[in-house]
């Protein structure tokens, strides 16, 4: 803003250049805490896209150097009060658009990064534009497509779309879709995209990550697409309150797929960029746990999900002869290239608990537990509570920046799937929730494959398992739904555990945080409720507003306690 004009420029405008988030890193943790580059819109209450698109401007990595092309459609309406370069296209044109402007960039700023970012609707990317869109995936051009997926024409009357699901009732059809939803993920990994996945705002940290993925893919890899479930209350007539429970359960019900495609060039990049923290060229995981918790039988689905994925996997049981409650080893790697190590794992970067006993007692064909375990490796243990940890062993892992989690994992698979022999599936759960190495999908595929007439045996007991697990239910269907839930519950159950410093110091004090609520001093202002990084930690109770916090969600950031004007909320250890 050039000086002399502060007190005639607009105030949004003055906000935007003192409080907004260009060149200052960040994202959508800090949402609530800076001027957003959305400002007020005229799209409907509750609408899934306007919340899809704040979180996508939260996550662009450069939005000072970002230009947005869009198309005819919902998001259209929202575009004159985005803060960036967009461009308007024809109905349809906007990946054509974007590639020229992209290509015109390069020749006019050569030594500067400038990101061109394709937003829009379902009509203009797998309909009207899909032949613009594909072409562009063939000539590898290096621009990022987003597709915000209402299922329908939304802003015209309530059409279907080709992202429609098969027997859509709309308002324009009112006879029902006649042909299945298109997997626009599949045809964008045939057609040369580098980078795919999907995404709903249900999950906005998991949408943040894939977008910015996606754009850091395309600047030096090749395109990169990326598909936001955002169903439309107005056209589907649902309430605007039930969006996020909408797109839930159809995630859950495996109607929207939740998938990742990385192409290994672009893998090579993103470990560079994210300093190969999430998934590196291979991922080792060792399992341990006692005979007959089906060790075994987890390590094969995770394995069979991995390949279903398109990544590399192999599988390796260890136990002896004892059998039920005996120890039991299983050994899983995963990379996107070709393996070539087999057998016991001295090196991992997770560690499975599926016992107490496992620490306790010492029952491992690996002691300690936690031996071999790569700096900054994650450790799982299936317990209600934190175990007693030797101080020597704390200290150990301290200095490794080791992550450790515990999870209830035998207390979930009784309480939900009805029966301890689930305790692997509720482990598996967990695995997801610490760390993202296979879909949700994939896994559903591997448990049915596996209970569904699967030729796979390890052993005599092993077999003898499988079918005392499926007696437990009338119907297949009703085994491989009950255990996805098991999974589902035991992702979110799931508690980190803090070394603080006295601890590193020491060697070993276990500290949980949480934001608590003095109820008292709330006003029901809601800005914890903005600021929050993660979903459903924080919420509103009716009718006096005020917040309530979820322990057992909360992971202690203190975002909350900074905005909180009143002093209502603390950071508290347990």
């Amino acid at each position: 803003m050039s000086p002399g004009f502060e007190d005639i420029m607009p105030t949004e405008y003055r906000e935007l250049v003192e409080r907004g988030p260009f060149g200052k890193g960040l994202g959508v943790s800090d949402l609530g805490t800076f001027k957003e580059l959305l400002e007020e819109h005229p799209l409907c209450a509750g609408c899934g896209l306007a919340l899809s698109l704040r979180l996508i401007l939260a996550s662009l990595p450069n939005p000072e150097d970002t230009i947005i092309v869009g198309s005819t459609g919902c998001s259209a309406l929202a575009f004159p009060q985005v803060a960036l370069h967009n461009i308007h296209s024809l109905f349809g044109n906007q990946n054509a658009v974007a590639t020229g402007l992209k290509r015109a960039l390069k020749l006019r700023f050569p030594d500067k990064i400038k990101d061109v970012v394709v937003i829009a609707g379902d009509g203009a990317t797998a309909d009207i534009g899909l032949d613009m869109v594909m072409q562009s995936w063939f000539r590898r051009e290096n621009i990022t497509t987003i597709m915000l997926d209402n299922e329908a024409y939304a802003n015209t009357g309530g059409q279907e779309s080709g992202m429609s699901q098969e027997g859509t009732v709309l308002n324009m059809a009112p006879k029902g879709k006649k042909f299945p939803k298109i997997s626009l993920t599949e045809i964008a990994r045939e057609s040369g995209c580098a980078y795919v996945a999907s995404g709903s705002p249900v999950h906005p940290k998991k949408l943040e990550k894939i977008v910015r993925r996606a754009i850091l893919v395309a600047r030096e890899t090749g395109p990169a697409y990326v598909q936001v479930f955002c169903p439309c209350p107005t056209n589907y007539k649902f309430k605007p309150a039930e969006v996020q429970k909408r797109i839930k359960e159809r995630i859950k019900a495996g109607t929207y797929r939740i998938v990742e495609y990385i192409a290994p060039e672009a893998q090579e990049l993103i470990n560079q960029l994210e300093g190969g923290k999430l998934m590196s060229n291979k991922i080792c995981i060792r399992m341990s746990g006692l005979g007959g918790q089906g060790v075994v039988t987890a390590a094969h689905i995770l394995g069979s999900a991995a390949t279903r994925d398109g990544k590399q996997s192999t599988v390796n049981p260890f136990f002896g002869a004892e059998k039920r409650l005996a120890p039991a080893e299983s050994y899983v790697r995963i990379s996107q290239e070709r393996i070539y190590e087999r057998g016991e794992i001295l090196y991992p970067n997770i560690i499975m608990i599926f016992h107490p006993h496992v620490i306790t007692l010492g029952k491992c064909y690996t002691m300690p537990f936690f031996d071999g375990l790569q700096p900054e490796g994650k450790v799982l243990i299936n317990s209600d509570g934190p175990l007693d940890l030797s101080q020597e062993e704390l200290g150990i892992l301290a200095k490794l920046k080791a992550k450790i989690y515990y999870i209830p994992a035998t207390r979930v698979a009784s309480e939900i799937g009805g029966t301890e022999l689930s305790t692997n599936m509720a482990m598996l759960g967990g695995l997801m929730g610490i760390a993202e190495l296979v879909s949700k999908e994939s896994l559903k595929e591997a448990l049915l494959e596996r209970f569904g007439g699967g030729k796979f045996v390890a052993s005599g007991t092993t077999a003898a398992l499988d079918d005392v697990l499926k007696s437990k239910y009338a119907k297949l269907a009703g085994l491989i739904e009950k255990n996805m839930e098991v999974m589902e519950k035991s992702a979110d159950a799931v508690v980190e555990f803090l070394f603080d410093n006295k601890a590193k110091e020491l060697g070993g004090t276990i500290v949980y945080v949480a934001a608590k609520v003095t109820e008292e001093k709330c006003i029901g202002c809601k800005l914890c409720v903005l600021t929050c990084p993660d979903p459903n930690v924080i919420r509103v109770l009716m009718p006096d507003k005020k917040v309530q916090v979820d322990e057992n969600r909360c992971k202690g950031c203190g975002l909350c306690v900074e905005i909180c004007s009143k002093g209502a909320l603390a950071i508290v250890g347990n």
